[in-house]
């Protein structure tokens, strides 16, 4: 069996750097995620679930799929 571990992704500045850009932006930011000791997690929880989308949306109409 091999254990998991997290790959590492190189993107250089000269070839792309509007992501580079990004995701330097996103790692010095401190949120969760911006760091390996510190990842994005996913909730369960549905208060915190609509609380997220009511920030994040809004009153933006939901999508129908």
């Amino acid at each position: 069996m091999v254990p998991w571990y997290a790959s590492e992704l190189v993107y250089g500045s000269a070839s792309y750097p509007s992501l580079a850009s990004h995701v330097q932006r996103a790692q010095a930011s401190g949120l969760p995620g911006a760091a390996f000791a510190n990842p994005l997690t996913r909730t369960e929880d549905d208060t915190i679930i609509n609380t997220n989308r009511q920030t994040a949306c809004g009153d933006a109409p939901a999508s129908r799929a």
